[in-house]
């Protein structure tokens, strides 16, 4: 990770730059030929790993947050390890609901309709619409703000058909090397998750992003 961090990887970009290693006689990435290969395209860039890898280093990170809110909600009675949870599509007892990776059907087409996790508290009238994203440090800024303008035309969708009083839309967002933007504590507080639970998140996405870059790193 320290390797990653500082872009020291042996990637083509690096042995073709920065060592100048004559063997290496193209800049462009191993696996999808098209962009060049840095650090940050073999983390989140590439094309090939964008179906497989990526989204499996999300989900390990979507899964913690769904768990705890499933425990904390009293939706499932025992913890078990991240890599053995499996979420179930639905969740629910007298006062929450909780969805996972459900598609939200709504009276007219969104574009937008399919958050991460969704969590209802049905006294309050209160559904927060929660999102997970791990891109490269650089973009954790402007995905935060591209999650929220996501969703905000399907969270004015579910307060008016589910007759919800508030509707709210939690992006939770951590670098590919476990960096967290200032606001993570103030989302991860709005569903009450526990304030360390950054820690648990950070060591998911570090630990896959490792494994990415070293899969990677070995295909050629």
């Amino acid at each position: 990770m320290i390797a990653i961090q500082d872009q020291t990887i042996n990637t083509r970009y690096y042995s073709k730059y920065i060592i100048k290693d004559p063997n290496t006689t193209t800049d462009r990435c191993r696996l999808c030929k098209q962009q060049i290969e840095t650090v940050d395209h073999i983390t989140s860039g590439c094309t090939i790993l964008v179906n497989t890898e990526y989204p499996r280093r999300h989900d390990n990170v979507a899964k913690i947050i769904h768990q705890q809110l499933a425990i904390k909600h009293k939706l499932i009675k025992q913890h078990v390890p991240t890599y053995k949870y499996a979420p179930q599509n639905v969740l629910e007892n007298e006062e929450y609901k909780l969805y996972w990776n459900r598609t939200i059907i709504t009276d007219k087409t969104t574009p937008h309709n399919k958050p991460d996790i969704i969590l209802t508290n049905k006294k309050k009238k209160l559904t927060q619409l929660i999102e997970i994203s791990i891109p490269n440090t650089t973009n954790i800024q402007k995905k935060t703000g591209e999650k929220i303008e996501k969703y905000i035309q399907l969270a004015e969708k579910v307060k008016d058909m589910r007759h919800q009083d508030k509707v709210d839309i939690i992006p939770i967002i951590l670098s590919t090397t476990g960096v967290i933007p200032y606001n993570i504590h103030q989302y991860s507080s709005a569903i009450q998750l526990h304030p360390n639970v950054y820690i648990q998140l950070q060591k998911s996405a570090i630990i896959d992003t490792c494994s990415i870059t070293r899969k990677f790193l070995n295909t050629m």
